[in-house]
């Protein structure tokens, strides 16, 4: 994947960062607790779905093996997988 763009859209610390390796997806997240999942199309990063509800700090996310599902871990000890 060749392409070099930067990713705009947080307006925190970008602190986690995950790969999709099966559906070629790049997850992040930020100090203000901001989700993005940014999807490749045309050579272009999109911002494919926002998670805004600022409730807590991620501080791990991981996409299961089929890239169908991500594990989240916030700071306050809560724990998602969507």
């Amino acid at each position: 994947m060749p392409v070099n763009q930067a990713l705009e859209g947080h307006s925190g610390t970008v602190l986690c960062a995950a790969w999709n390796e099966v559906h070629q997806k790049l997850t992040t997240s930020d100090s203000n607790g901001l989700i993005i999942v940014w999807s490749l199309h045309n050579e272009t990063w999109y911002e494919e779905m926002i998670n805004n509800r600022n409730k807590s700090v991620v501080v791990g996310m991981a996409w299961n093996y089929d890239g169908s599902k991500i594990a989240i871990a916030y700071q306050d000890g809560t724990f998602k997988y969507l």
